[in-house]
């Protein structure tokens, strides 16, 4: 198995993205705990580790943007992100 497979699965594989889902009026899983957990990784990864407030609630925001949209599924205003190497995916919106 290559890292590629660990990152996006065997290059013949093709599922649609999870992520962001919509976002529920409660989660239970998403807590500061979770966060900590996030930035005990970064930090094992060899990234400064996070100890101010102010990097705390921005990795929370970071980690709130990928998992959750608050538009809901069927909105027009979702659209795919880019392919990095594509164009600017916003030509088509209309």
């Amino acid at each position: 198995m290559t890292t590629q497979d660990l990152i996006t699965g065997p290059a013949t594989r093709t599922e649609s993205a999870v992520y962001p889902m919509p976002a529920p009026d409660d989660d239970a899983r998403f807590t500061l705990g979770l966060t900590l957990d996030i930035g005990k990784v970064l930090a094992a990864h060899g990234y400064p580790p996070i100890r101010s407030g102010t990097d705390h609630v921005r990795l929370q925001s970071a980690l709130f943007g990928f998992l959750y949209t608050l538009t809901p599924a069927a909105s027009p205003l979702l659209y795919p992100l880019a392919d990095p190497g594509t164009s600017d995916a916003t030509e088509d919106r209309p």
